[in-house]
């Protein structure tokens, strides 16, 4: 869908931005203290670029492993209860 329409990659950043809220600083403190001994320029840009790009894989695999079934099950348990 993303290939078709570029734009539903700002809708995947909305669907996991409340797991990359949660996950994003300690992920960055995991690289500033692996990249720490490099130079400061490289060590800024990797430790960002790198960060950011975990951080998103992260958030999007606890979304669709923990988050999706949850709010599936939730939906089904509504309809059932009407």
């Amino acid at each position: 869908n993303i290939i078709s329409n570029p734009i539903r990659c700002f809708e995947l950043l909305g669907i996991i931005s409340f797991e990359f809220y949660l996950y994003h600083s300690n992920i960055l403190l995991i690289f500033a203290k692996v990249f720490s001994k490099a130079n400061v320029n490289l060590y800024i840009f990797k430790t960002v670029i790198i960060g950011f790009i975990i951080t998103s894989i992260f958030s999007y695999i606890v979304y669709v492993s923990i988050e999706k079934p949850i709010n599936k099950y939730r939906l089904s348990f509504r309809e059932n209860n009407k």
